[in-house]
């Protein structure tokens, strides 16, 4: 339960920010209809309407199909939703369109560490953390991910910056294995995206 609440509170600082990133129109700028459109679709996400979020985004790529912000909240309501096979192909194309979308790779990591592939999670997860070192997040699941292949004293490292940048994420037992997953609200979420 306490791991619930930690993961509500660090879905709730991410939803944040993917709404100012929309608010200020990040992404392609194909116009009012594209801003209004994913703006309706993370207002639906927020909420937990995740069909009518799946709609709107999917409204988004018709008129931008190389709109990364809209791939990556289609691949998080895939990911809420149970579909992480789908999700990781949306985070792929998002990151081929921008290869420094921080967050595509945080959720590109949880997935492969969930599917056991953890030199790809590592990998991921270290991308995202050089593009956004204030990411307490990945550096959490970093650590754990370490510890759980036998890294202790480099998971060990990375837990205790990730309790230092969010104090509120910081394991109850450094021998806590489970991720810190975004997707556990069925909401949208996205740590600080730097361009």
């Amino acid at each position: 339960m306490k791991r619930h609440r930690r993961w509500a509170r660090s879905l709730t600082a991410g939803v944040a920010t993917f709404a100012v990133l929309l608010s200020a129109g990040c992404g392609n700028d194909d116009g009012d209809k594209t801003t209004k459109a994913l703006n309706g679709a993370l207002l639906a996400h927020v909420q937990g309407r995740l069909n009518e979020a799946q709609s709107e985004y999917q409204a988004v790529l018709k008129l931008d199909d190389k709109n990364a912000d809209a791939l990556y909240g289609l691949g998080l309501v895939e990911q809420n939703t149970g579909h992480a096979d789908e999700a990781l192909t949306r985070y792929e194309a998002v990151l081929k369109l921008d290869p420094k979308y921080e967050p595509a790779m945080v959720s590109s990591a949880l997935i492969r560490a969930n599917r056991g592939e953890a030199n790809e999670a590592i990998a991921l997860y270290r991308q995202a953390i050089g593009l956004n070192p204030d990411d307490a997040v990945a550096h959490l699941n970093l650590g754990l991910l370490l510890k759980k292949v036998g890294q202790s004293a480099e998971g060990d490292a990375e837990i205790a910056k990730a309790s230092q940048l969010s104090p509120q994420l910081a394991p109850q037992s450094t021998t806590t294995t489970a991720p810190v997953s975004s997707t556990t609200t069925g909401k949208a979420t996205t740590t600080t995206r730097k361009k």
